[in-house]
């Protein structure tokens, strides 16, 4: 198996939204162990213990989450539901430690929208809500 990080959408200030990333997370990292990958994802890790609402704490699982880099010359970018800041600091730095980045949709993607939609917000128009609109802005990262 190929060690690869998985970037994804995490953080969101709507509960439901986070709920949503974290099962479209789950999904990804499905993906690549039936690709023969061993995926990880800080993400999903970390948040278990440190509070991504809490600026340090959120920085502090950024960091140690890049250090995998040095082992880990692949990335993984899931773009379904668009790039997060997070994901954006991930990018930057895989590019700054001269990792590969490969961006991917989700195979299934629409049989996970339909199995989940309870968990999606609708607007007036009916239509979907963007969920990384939501995302701290990409400067918060202080590393």
């Amino acid at each position: 198996m190929k060690l690869v990080i998985i970037e994804s959408p995490f953080f969101n200030k709507n509960v439901k939204q986070q709920e949503y990333n974290v099962l479209y997370a789950r999904e990804c990292m499905k993906e690549c162990l039936y690709n023969g990958e061993a995926p990880y994802l800080s993400h999903l890790l970390y948040t278990q213990i440190l509070d991504d609402n809490i600026l340090e704490e959120r920085n502090f699982g950024i960091e140690a989450g890049f250090e995998f880099r040095k082992i880990i010359h692949q990335t993984i970018v899931y773009t379904d539901l668009g790039i997060s800041s997070g994901m954006a600091c991930g990018i930057e730095n895989a590019i700054k430690m001269g990792n590969t980045v490969e961006y991917r949709k989700l195979k299934n993607f629409e049989e996970f929208k339909e199995k989940n939609k309870e968990l999606l917000i609708i607007n007036k128009n009916n239509e979907t809500v963007n969920f990384v609109s939501e995302i701290l802005n990409p400067k918060s990262y202080k590393g």
